[in-house]
């Protein structure tokens, strides 16, 4: 990998294994430790290779361009023009793009800068052989005694001791991949009384009724299986009802939304569904994330569930919470209402503050407003799939005036547009002033930047 960071032709490192390896985890930590050698900036992109509906390449290709700088209208519809101007935009650019959980070499082709300057890692089960100049390496399980550690640390000193060819034998099962033996050491922590000899035969139990065709290794399927099982008939439905945020990203508040329940009640199902290895807490904060192949699983329970009208309920309160929380964190959020002093819906107008002032487009620098605005894009999502127009519409009005907040008068302009043409085909003629009307306060700095 040195190696590559420091040649003169483009560069482009595989990074190849089955699902559960670690290739993932390989790449973002690779990533950090060459950030002073990218000034140009570090890029990641999720391929989707264990979901349904892998990212086309396109998609993937508009999301790096945002990434880039380039305003939603002006990255071009089609997919030649996209990659032209991307290769432009990283021409002589020192960059690090992660392209994560790639599907085949079509889908990676038109992602790949020419500029020697860049440095592309591709993460995926295959090798990905028919890409020509670039360099492979295969990420393979942990060593025995690797394995034997991560269980070790799991079960304690003096469990380990005792039942050593136990977990050796559990370590084989898991194929010592670090995502099943996670899983595994989370059961054992978890069941102390779950003797290692009866959860070795519940994974061959389940693995040898798994079709080799699952998304992912077969040994890490059979460890969520038993893992699955082994949860109270609560953090069961808790895991399927997570997997209906748009955004691996959950926390209590949302976990009691989805479910329910109560704000401690979800605390402990999030620290049931930790302890077991199904979700991870993300740094010190109170969030969770997951693998994605945890979540393809997750989904592939829902997908079970026998009460659909129950699973639309959940999403609807979960489209509501999305809405109300990024209400609630910004500071010019209010429910709509109809006015006749100046047709705006941002309500409080308040003086940017210093940070905003310099660097409208750093979201770090306004953290409410950029996590409002992540909150919003997950309800868009989630409105839509619903086919919730009116919801939309709103949804489109409030992320007009997030952008606006961040300077990004254009972007404003952009979702209001849209917002009037939802709520003009739903004849909501209140929506669709709401949304026009505050196209007039968003595009007058848009113009003013565009004739500067």
């Amino acid at each position: 990998m040195a190696r590559a960071s420091r040649a003169s032709a483009p560069r482009t490192v595989v990074l190849s294994g089955p699902t559960g390896v670690g290739t993932t985890a390989l790449a973002v930590t690779l990533a950090k430790q060459l950030t002073r050698d990218f000034p140009g900036g570090q890029f990641f992109v999720n391929l989707r290779a264990n979901s349904d509906r892998p990212l086309h390449p396109g998609a993937a290709m508009g999301m790096l361009l945002g990434a880039l700088g380039v305003p939603r209208d002006g990255i071009p519809t089609e997919l030649e023009a996209r990659a032209r101007l991307y290769r432009s935009l990283l021409h002589g650019r020192r960059a690090l793009i992660v392209l994560d959980n790639a599907v085949s070499e079509a889908q990676v082709q038109p992602l790949l800068p020419v500029s020697s300057t860049c440095l592309v890692m591709i993460t995926s089960r295959q090798p990905l052989t028919g890409l020509t100049a670039v360099q492979r390496l295969q990420v393979e399980p942990l060593a025995e005694h690797e394995a034997m550690a991560v269980l070790g640390r799991a079960v304690g000193p003096h469990r380990a001791t005792a039942q050593q060819e136990q977990l050796r034998h559990l370590a084989r099962l898991c194929g010592r991949l670090p995502l099943a033996l996670r899983l595994v050491g989370g059961m054992l922590a978890a069941h102390p009384q779950l003797p290692a000899v009866e959860l070795s035969k519940r994974l061959l139990e389940v693995g040898r009724r798994i079709a080799p065709t699952v998304r992912g290794s077969v040994q890490v399927h059979a460890a969520l299986a038993v893992a699955y099982r082994l949860l109270r008939p609560a953090a069961q439905l808790a895991l399927r009802r997570l997997a209906l945020s748009p955004e691996s990203r959950y926390c209590a508040e949302m976990t009691s939304v989805l479910t329910e329940c109560t704000s401690t009640e979800a605390t402990a199902l999030l620290n049931e569904l930790a302890v077991s290895g199904l979700i991870t807490p993300i740094g010190d904060s109170e969030n969770y994330t997951c693998h994605e192949v945890v979540r393809a699983f997750a989904e592939d329970r829902l997908r079970e569930e026998s009460d659909p009208v129950a699973r639309f309920a959940a999403e609807n309160r979960l489209l509501d919470w999305l809405i109300h929380t990024a209400i609630s964190i910004s500071s010019v959020y209010e429910q709509p209402k109809p006015t006749t002093v100046s047709g705006r819906f941002a309500a409080r107008e308040l003086r940017p503050s210093p940070e905003e002032q310099v660097s409208g487009q750093d979201l770090a620098s306004v953290p409410q407003e950029g996590h409002a605005l992540r909150l919003l894009r997950q309800a868009l999502v989630l409105a839509r799939r619903l086919g919730d127009k009116r919801k939309e519409g709103y949804v489109l009005l409030y992320l007009g005036t997030a952008n606006e907040r961040l300077q990004r008068h254009q972007e404003g302009v952009d979702h209001y547009l849209r917002s009037a043409a939802v709520f003009r085909e739903i004849g909501s003629r209140m929506g669709e002033a709401a949304a026009l009307g505050n196209i007039a306060h968003a595009a007058a700095p848009a113009q003013r930047y565009a004739s500067s």
